[in-house]
């Protein structure tokens, strides 16, 4: 196997912005190597106060960063870096080069003008339920757990949803924040889980939680032998 060959003088900040904005998979999985190999050096000299920044931008650690870009599928890396955009400027800022980071702060006092409630990129629920139903319509054949939610929901393993929900979850798109977008957006409270969303999302289905839907599938077919359901919240 060929060695990853990263060019010497490409910044992290541009491998991270490469990384979020091409479409190509091949592409993306090739810029993905280099970050891993560029990162995995950059980490192990990375200075405290460039630490300290990072975790501060990011709510994590560059070694926590390091796992989701080795493990979680490239297209939730990439919408969690679109949402990060300082995390390469910071990891390519050496304290020592006495070159600021050029991060934008406010030196002026905190004063909250007004409250509201974020959605990723959205800036109103309508705007992040879009976003996902625009999102699992593009995905729904390329995510092995979007397929078996919408063709065969019954055949999803536990496994399969607890992979599917931490990668919706890097997205923003948990069951808490579509739940609280629904109800802003439809004035409706729906106790509906992740497969609920998903399924209306792609088929358009009504939001009736999973465990209530194969209640009445059981009760319309008396004739069946009985067997183990799966509920989307066990």
């Amino acid at each position: 196997m060929k060695p990853v060959v990263v060019t010497p003088d490409i910044t992290l900040e541009q491998l991270f912005q490469e990384f979020a904005d091409v479409k190509d998979e091949a592409h993306r999985t090739i810029v993905r190597n280099q970050l891993l190999v560029k990162m995995r050096r950059r980490i192990k000299r990375m200075h405290e106060q460039a630490r300290a920044m990072y975790q501060t931008e990011t709510g994590e650690t560059p070694e926590a960063t390091l796992k989701r870009l080795a493990e979680q599928s490239p297209t939730a890396v990439a919408a969690w870096i679109k949402q990060k955009p300082n995390i390469g400027r910071i990891l390519d800022w050496d304290p020592d080069d006495k070159t600021p980071v050029l991060i934008p702060i406010s030196h002026h006092p905190d004063e909250v003008i007004v409250v509201t409630r974020g959605y990723g990129a959205g800036q109103k629920p309508e705007d992040f339920l879009d976003g996902f139903s625009a999102f699992i319509r593009a995905n729904v054949n390329k995510i092995t757990a979007l397929n078996i939610v919408v063709q065969r929901p019954r055949d999803l393993t536990r496994a399969e949803l607890k992979t599917l929900r931490m990668e919706l979850d890097a997205l923003g798109y948990s069951d808490a924040n579509l739940r609280r977008a629904w109800s802003e957006a439809k004035n409706e409270d729906i106790a509906a889980s992740i497969i609920g969303f998903v399924r209306q999302a792609a088929l358009g289905d009504g939001l009736i939680p999973f465990d209530m839907r194969v209640r009445s599938a059981c009760s319309v077919s008396s004739q069946a032998a009985p067997g183990p359901t799966f509920s989307e919240n066990g």
